[in-house]
């Protein structure tokens, strides 16, 4: 199950959520929720990848790269976001350093 973290960006006050564990809904629609998030780029492409497999594998790459990508694309997200300049800022310290842990951040 996913967890969901307040994230917020120190010059624009932006606030976004970040997200660290399993992601359901990547394992059913591969890259959709990271068209959702804003993510064209990365999201078309995994899409796509996610449909070639499909289609040389006759299905069964459908449902191995979704199961890949339900243990990836929340860590993925989320230390883009850390890229682009966000901190978390989330009030429940347990569950920044639960998400600094699984992110491998120091």
């Amino acid at each position: 199950m996913a967890t969901r973290i307040r994230m917020k960006h120190p010059t624009t006050g932006l606030v976004k959520d970040g997200f660290t564990g399993f992601s359901w809904t990547s394992l059913c629609c591969g890259g959709i929720p990271l068209l959702i998030r804003g993510e064209m780029a990365i999201g078309l492409a995994i899409v796509a990848i996610h449909i070639l497999f499909s289609v040389f594998t006759v299905g069964i790459g459908w449902m191995l790269f979704g199961i890949i990508m339900a243990f990836v694309i929340n860590g993925f997200y989320t230390k883009r976001l850390i890229e682009q300049g966000y901190v978390f800022d989330d009030p429940d310290a347990n569950k920044v350093a639960q998400a600094k842990a699984k992110l491998r951040l120091a």
